[in-house]
């Protein structure tokens, strides 16, 4: 199937889409952890760094990985995008800790986009990392100025998701200048057998 680098598609009328500020009352924080406490089947998510930022669940405060591993109990497939430097970051530590295997990552070195989709059905993507100055989880005075869009529209989230999927898949791998080099810890281009990630 052709896939076009460039968006075609007409939101400018679309009910289904909103553009949300981090440092208008945290605003991205809130709507991103409404898409997490809907998933059903499967969560996507990517950024380039992640943060163990607190998060309300139905049963009280719980980290963001705590929150993953409890969908995973759930029966819904998680698959996390980011980068090589994320291994030793405390975000994968506390997954780790809880002896998590279920939970899917891959690394390249050069992901930079931000996204979480949920079920395939509803996006949030934007500058914000997933982090709490990314996410306006700090106070006015600190907090990050990110703007992000969450989208319901098919088209549109059928586009991010190609996107997702190519990256993950290894499509760019072949021309990619760090495919090659050793010190570059980047999961996909290193052929990982089908159903294999790294050990997290």
């Amino acid at each position: 199937m052709h896939f076009s680098n460039k968006w075609t598609g007409d939101l400018e009328e679309s009910k289904s889409t909103s553009i949300l500020v981090s440092h208008d009352d945290s605003a991205i924080h809130k709507k991103t952890i409404e898409l997490l406490q809907g998933a059903s089947d499967t969560v996507h998510l990517a950024s380039s760094t992640f943060r163990d930022f607190k998060l309300y669940a139905q049963h009280g405060l719980l980290s963001l990985s705590e929150y993953l591993l409890g969908l995973r109990r759930k029966c819904i497939q998680v698959r996390i995008l980011t980068t090589p430097r994320m291994l030793s970051s405390q975000f994968v530590r506390n997954l780790l800790s809880h002896g998590s295997r279920e939970i899917q990552a891959k690394t390249c070195a050069r992901t930079h986009l931000k996204l979480i989709c949920v079920d395939n059905r509803i996006v949030y993507f934007g500058t914000a990392n997933l982090t709490s100055s990314g996410l306006g989880l700090r106070s006015s005075k600190r907090r990050n100025f990110e703007v992000g869009m969450i989208s319901s529209d098919k088209a549109c989230v059928g586009f991010i998701m190609e996107i997702f999927d190519r990256i993950w898949n290894g499509v760019y791998c072949n021309s990619c200048r760090y495919a090659s080099r050793a010190d570059v810890n980047c999961s996909i281009p290193r052929h990982i057998p089908a159903g294999r990630t790294i050990p997290f």
